[in-house]
């Protein structure tokens, strides 16, 4: 794995937040003292007129707009329009539009409601009535022509730029967010891919961080647990070849036994011979389940009943009666557990406790218990090979917290401590070469069998001489 970089000082998402508002209130904030030093330095410097700045022109100027003669458009701002009219109030000439006209007659006769926008000014010759209006205007009569609203525009440029600046902190936040989310992406990215050898990285916000500390987490236990997967792969593959390749034996000894069959006179040679390819081809039939159920989908969902617990016993005691007398080994059974040189008595199975019962496919049962007895007469055999010592079996039922428990112990050799360490591994045997009917599936689907059914497989040794195991499944009242 490659190093980890340091871990820097982080921040929580409500300060990273908290900063990022702050930033946005503050830029709002300068653009708006920006935008009022603006307006203030625009009028200071005469760029933009006051409001009232032509009817005080007109005020000040009221004395050259009575007595210019003749009177021109030039003696008021460009923003003012006029008209002069005689003592009897006609009209005479102006720049006046229709509307303003009748507007104008209206503020005369005192009746106009706009008459804070006139002024009337009376000259030797008649009247002179000014109309102006009281908003903004810039100096410059183009620029006013080009921005006719400049309050409107000023507000409008305000609010353009106050979504720029929100959409600038944004985008800038965004990208730090962006950034700090970066490692996470590319870490579940990688993980995803199964590429699990690589750098850790942090980020600065503690939220993140705790995500991709919980990242490493899951990318340790998956680096395990594929590492064990690769690892099971491979050892599975490695007993394929071994199995397929003990096949070669049996079948060159069948060959070899057959040729000469084919050349022997003598009938009771000839028999033995017939018997050895017999074994032989029980060997690959044996072979040939191994690798079957090697290849077999451990989730195949298999059927299940509920089996009163006595009923099974019966029906277990039966199996291995039969099994026994075929392997000429005497079996003893009991309702007891059987500890160290002494039998605990615990709850016994029997008759009236029908209700007692499990759930389980009642064949898978019967070959994970019988995969017991067959390694307890094995080795129970192999250690007393001249039957000096009787080869003999306990087998016990019992109930032990709430499970149903199936006691097989024996008077054998017992469990080598490689043995009690791996021997319900796939493939597992104290044979060193598979030259037996021991091949190390028993204890394997025996274990599997107990914890698809929530139970468990103990093996231990007795201090007496032998072996132990208690295969045990979960009882359902």
């Amino acid at each position: 794995m490659a190093g980890i970089k340091k871990k820097g000082k982080t921040i929580s998402l409500f300060q990273l937040f908290l900063r990022q508002i702050i930033w946005l209130a503050f830029s709002i904030f300068l653009e708006m003292v920006i935008a009022i030093f603006i307006f203030i330095a625009a009028f200071q410097f005469h760029v933009i007129l006051t409001a009232d700045y032509a009817q005080n022109y007109v005020s000040e100027h009221e004395k050259q707009i009575t007595q210019a003669n003749p009177f021109t458009a030039d003696l008021l701002p460009y923003m003012c329009t006029y008209g002069l009219y005689d003592e009897n109030k006609n009209y005479i000439k102006g720049n006046f539009s229709k509307q303003e006209k009748q507007q104008a007659m209206d503020f005369i006769n005192g009746n106009d409601k706009n008459g804070s926008e006139f002024s009337l000014i009376t000259r030797s010759d008649g009247y002179c009535v000014i109309h102006y209006d009281i908003r903004v205007h810039f100096k410059s009569q183009l620029l006013d022509k080009i921005i006719p609203q400049v309050e409107i525009t000023f507000w409008l440029l305000f609010l353009f730029f106050f979504i720029m600046l929100v959409i600038i902190n944004a985008y800038f936040f965004g990208k730090k967010l962006k950034k700090q989310f970066q490692p996470l992406l590319l870490q579940i990215e990688k993980i995803k891919e199964k590429d699990l050898d690589f750098e850790e990285e942090h980020s600065r916000v503690k939220e993140i961080d705790d995500i991709l500390n919980a990242v490493y987490d899951m990318k340790s236990a998956l680096f395990e647990s594929l590492q064990e997967e690769w690892n099971l792969k491979q050892q599975k593959r490695s007993n394929i070849r071994a199995l397929a390749h003990d096949i070669k034996t049996p079948i060159t000894v069948m060959k070899g036994n057959a040729q000469l069959i084919l050349e022997e006179e003598d009938i009771k040679n000839a028999y033995e011979l017939a018997e050895i390819i017999d074994e032989n081809a029980d060997k690959i039939e044996n072979y040939l389940k191994l690798l079957i159920e090697e290849t077999k989908d451990n989730m195949t969902v298999n059927k299940q009943e509920k089996i009163p617990v006595f009923e099974l016993c019966k029906k277990l005691k039966n199996e291995i009666q039969q099994f026994c007398v075929a392997k000429g080994v005497n079996v003893s059974f009991f309702e007891e557990e059987h500890t160290n040189q002494k039998t605990k008595s615990l709850d016994p199975i029997n008759e009236n406790e029908t209700v007692k019962s499990i759930y389980a496919d009642k064949t898978r049962i019967l070959r994970a218990v019988l995969n017991m007895v067959g390694n307890a007469t094995e080795y129970t055999q192999s250690a007393n090979p001249k039957m000096d010592i009787l080869s003999e079996i306990m087998v016990s039922f019992y109930e032990k917290n709430n499970y149903f428990c199936i006691q097989i112990a024996d008077n054998g050799t017992g469990f080598s401590k490689e043995a009690l360490l791996h021997a319900k591994e796939q493939f597992f045997t104290m044979h060193k070469e598979r030259q037996s009917s021991h091949y190390g599936m028993g204890l394997y689907f025996t274990n599997e069998v107990a914890k698809e059914y929530g139970g468990y497989l103990t093996l231990e040794n007795r201090t007496e001489g032998g072996a132990k195991v208690v295969f045990a499944v979960s009882i359902t009242r």
